[in-house]
């Protein structure tokens, strides 16, 4: 059988899970829905929650849709300590109040808040754990990051367990999730309730894949089993989240077809090569989406003026108010250029920084970006602010409406890449 989601947000995805008997669609595009499934989706951001990049747009949009099409859709999120909550009706959930679980000799516990996502019918459900999740922001450096994302996983197939649920599909996303499957197959395959449910991992980004010490496998693991280590034979092996995954979903998936094809080769495999090349089936690449609901210029709420493709004095407004609103010069004869994006490596910003002063010193242009991340692309962004304030503003956060607006206002979006 296929299903296939919905629509990602600006860099969305959509996902699908195949029998091995089945035929492939003629079109990834179609959309099947033989029946109602109870879907899973266990993930590290969610948009309006807690985000720093697309992954966050593309589950927000991806359950929303899945949920309107009937599916009985699930999501299981960490409650950071700086989560967003605002919008949510939480509520403790009865008999998930008093979890226990153990990693090594650390014993954590946590429970379960739930609430109906906003404009959807899609429940979501927060994995509290103060220990682990009470602390600023998504990720950490801290030395116990592998225990946070191994309890998301952990946690979610006990809050299926605790609520009598019985998923057809979990669905994981990225390095965060990558320890479900295995737990599916592993610890927990005594159960009837999992027995049945196919695990699916699209892997969003495959730069970042949680590798983390050698020693960490038996306290992930459990008493009759420790994690597997990748690679598989040899000294430099490790814990590898994306790589379990990888090895033990029952189908993966990835966001644009090249990207797939990427996986493939050793140069952009990332490592993962070898191991991809075991699989039964290759990764599965459907194209991004734009979730209209959310980027529809005619109705969205975060831009000054709405425009449509027949009417466009609306985008003059927009582009206007932008440059009104960081303090830059107005009504540039050249273009304004805008960029949202984190600031990583894989982003190919090196492109941009090799040209920009020279293009902004000899142009009548403005550059607005917003985005964090690496602190070299941060301090490179912000002395070419400080080079040319009337021309360049730079706003170091994520910012859901400012994202709305520079799309909305710019006349040129950059989006370098190194791969994907």
């Amino acid at each position: 059988f296929w299903f296939i989601g919905g629509w990602g947000g600006s860099v969305g995805v959509r996902a699908c899970v195949r029998s091995p008997q089945a035929p492939k669609p003629s079109s990834p595009a179609t959309i099947v829905s033989a029946m109602p499934m109870r879907i899973a989706h266990v993930v590290a951001e969610y948009a309006g929650l807690a985000q720093t990049g697309g992954l966050a747009d593309a589950v927000a949009a991806l359950t929303r849709e899945m949920a309107r099409q009937g599916h009985d859709v699930r999501i299981f999120l960490p409650r950071y300590a700086d989560l967003d909550a605002t919008g949510l009706a939480l509520e403790p959930v009865e008999r998930m109040d008093r979890c226990e679980t153990e990693f090594g000799k650390t014993e954590y516990r946590y429970s379960f808040m739930r609430s109906p996502v906003p404009d959807s019918k899609a429940a979501l459900y927060l994995i509290d754990c103060p220990a682990l999740y009470g602390r600023p922001g998504i990720y950490t450096a801290e030395t116990d990051e592998h225990r946070r994302f191994a309890l998301l996983a952990r946690a979610s197939l006990e809050g299926c367990q605790r609520l009598g649920w019985s998923p057809d599909v979990v669905h994981c996303h990225d390095w965060h999730a990558g320890l479900l499957p295995w737990y599916l197959r592993s610890p927990y395959a005594w159960d009837p309730l999992l027995k049945s449910a196919k695990s699916v991992l699209t892997v969003h980004n495959l730069a970042y894949q949680g590798v983390f010490g050698r020693e960490t496998a038996a306290e992930l693991g459990d008493a009759q089993a420790s994690l597997p280590l990748h690679p598989p034979a040899g000294e430099k092996r490790s814990v590898n989240f994306l790589a379990t995954g990888l090895g033990w979903a029952d189908a993966c998936t990835t966001v644009i077809p090249t990207y797939a094809r990427e996986f493939n080769t050793p140069e952009r495999g990332m490592g993962s090569y070898g191991l991809l090349r075991e699989r039964s089936e290759a990764p599965i690449g459907i194209l991004n989406g734009v979730d209209y609901d959310r980027w529809d210029p005619r109705i969205d709420p975060f831009i000054p003026e709405r425009y449509t493709a027949e009417a466009l004095e609306g985008k003059s407004v927009c582009r206007r108010e932008l440059l009104a609103e960081h303090g830059l010069s107005p009504d540039p004869s050249g273009p304004v250029l805008g960029i949202v994006s984190r600031l990583a490596h894989q982003k190919g910003l090196e492109l941009v920084h090799a040209v920009l002063p020279e293009v902004l010193a000899a142009h009548d242009i403005r550059l607005v970006v917003l985005g964090t991340g690496e602190a070299q692309y941060e301090r490179q962004f912000e002395k070419l602010a400080e080079q040319f304030p009337r021309k360049v503003a730079f706003r170091c956060t994520f910012d859901l409406g400012l994202a709305h607006r520079i799309e909305a206002g710019s006349d040129i979006f950059l989006m370098p890449s190194r791969f994907e």
